[in-house]
């Protein structure tokens, strides 16, 4: 025999008779204590409707993780997240009223591991107040991003000296620590908007200027301003690459969001209220005083139709499956055009005054509008009234959440309503100091948030129902 094949014999059965001596463990073998893979290396930390997970132990990075929920009754239930990453985020569903206890295990293939920590979390009670913050002056503009985990505001100026002024910029960050810078500027906000990736801020002024923050302070872009005209809106495009205004000055402008040039400007015939970007990001359709309405490509700025209504235009809304345009006018009137033609599909309207309010359902199938003291919710096929209500003074804010079931008006009255959208009942009311402005709904519904303004003191609130 080869002396070669003889020695690499030996050197096996050397190390299966060493090895024979210990027990080999595999980590993720059911029968496997916890404490020899430290599952407790799985943390938990728990917000008021999201859970963040954060594994710790990076020797084991090709574990994927099974979470069991346990409701107070015994129920249980299980969600497997197919993922290795060190850190992500998930939901917790919509409080029923019960607590939830949380186990994670960990596994590869059919191998569970014991269970690791177990979190438990309590219902929180409606309408209470998550957290809240205050700025020494009225809040001009304000906006949240869709999960509430950055939040961007900015208040009235303040004069230092003759020609020296103030104003002050309050944000939040993902990590929940509150910001604020101090800029020197001219004139306040009229319009916020928070980017698509939450990383920046950009602000439209009363005195035409445009300026772009990251969400540190540090200011990144200040746009040219036109002839001190007001920026009725700003807002960020779809894919972070373009920012849009409209104003005063009857121009919708479009500019480049790397450098701040300009990419393509158009004319109206009177004040550019307001706009709205398509779901797909391929055009923008604006509207004036003057009762038209355009239709724009949005990376070339071609005209591709325009309409002209009965009345001057106060709000437009596209819905977001792409296919129909909410307008409403000054009069009270409400038409639904669909989008890719211009065509009228039906009409409405408020008697109480001016519809300044439209909001979608996520399903495109509800259409919530308000003007003066009434609210309606719309059958977006046919034009329906499917319910309809009142408030004790004016509506200054109305929103729909993403599944439709629930509506949030504030305006000049001492309670926020979150009304039931099927029946008209009012589920929460939430009081209030003084006017109510920038409702929005969390992207779950878990959270409303709001700012605030009695002229002295301002403030945003985020609150929970079940």
């Amino acid at each position: 025999m080869n002396k070669w094949l003889l020695l690499i014999l030996s050197l096996n059965l050397l190390t299966v008779t060493s090895c024979s001596d210990r027990e080999w463990k595999n980590p993720f073998d059911p029968k496997v204590s916890a404490s020899t893979w430290s599952p407790g290396d799985l943390d938990f930390y728990v917000r008021r409707d999201t859970v963040e997970l954060n594994w710790k132990n990076r020797a084991v990075i090709d574990a994927h993780y099974k979470i069991q929920r346990r409701l107070e009754n015994g129920s249980d239930v299980f969600r497997v997240i197919d993922s290795t990453e060190q850190k992500f985020y998930f939901d917790i569903p919509e409080f029923t009223g019960s607590g939830y206890s949380y186990q994670i295990r960990s596994y590869i293939g059919d191998n569970l591991s014991d269970p690791g920590n177990i979190v438990t979390i309590s219902p929180i009670p409606a309408g209470t107040v998550w957290w809240s913050a205050l700025s020494d002056r009225r809040i001009t503009a304000a906006d949240f991003s869709d999960d509430g985990s950055f939040i961007a505001v900015i208040d009235e100026i303040s004069v230092i000296s003759p020609g020296n002024y103030e104003c002050m910029v309050y944000g939040k960050t993902v990590s929940g620590e509150p910001v604020s810078w101090t800029y020197s500027i001219n004139s306040s906000a009229a319009s916020i908007d928070i980017s698509p990736d939450n990383q920046s801020i950009v602000a439209g002024h009363f005195d035409g200027q445009i300026n772009v923050w990251n969400n540190t302070g540090e200011r990144v872009l200040s746009l040219e301003h036109f002839n001190n005209k007001t920026i009725n809106k700003v807002q960020f495009s779809i894919d972070n690459q373009l920012i849009l205004s409209c104003g005063s000055d009857s121009m919708l402008r479009v500019w480049d969001n790397t450098d701040g040039s300009l990419v393509w400007a158009q004319k109206h015939t009177h004040i550019v209220k307001t706009f709205d970007i398509s779901p797909d990001n391929q055009y923008v359709i604006s509207g004036d005083y003057s009762k038209n309405i355009y239709k724009w490509d949005m990376q070339t700025g071609a005209e591709m139709w325009n309409y002209q209504s009965g009345r001057e235009i106060k709000v437009l809304k596209i819905s977001p499956d792409n296919q129909k345009l909410a307008i409403g006018q000054i009069n009270g009137n409400l038409s639904v055009l669909d989008v890719k033609t211009g065509l009228i599909l039906w009409e409405g309207n408020h008697t109480g005054g001016m519809t300044f309010f439209l909001d979608f359902s996520l399903d495109s199938q509800k259409l919530l509008s308000a003007a003066s003291q009434e609210w309606k919710i719309w059958s977006v096929g046919d034009g329906n009234v499917l319910i309809h209500g009142n408030t004790p003074d004016f509506i200054q804010s109305a929103i729909i959440n993403r599944s439709g079931d629930k509506i949030a008006l504030g305006g000049q009255f001492s309670n926020i309503f979150i009304i039931n959208s099927d029946n008209g009942e009012t589920e929460l009311a939430i009081p209030v100091t003084d006017y109510v402005f920038n409702l929005r709904f969390s992207h779950n519904s878990y959270k409303l948030f709001y700012t605030e303004s009695n002229n002295i003191l301002c403030k945003w609130i985020i609150n929970t129902w079940e």
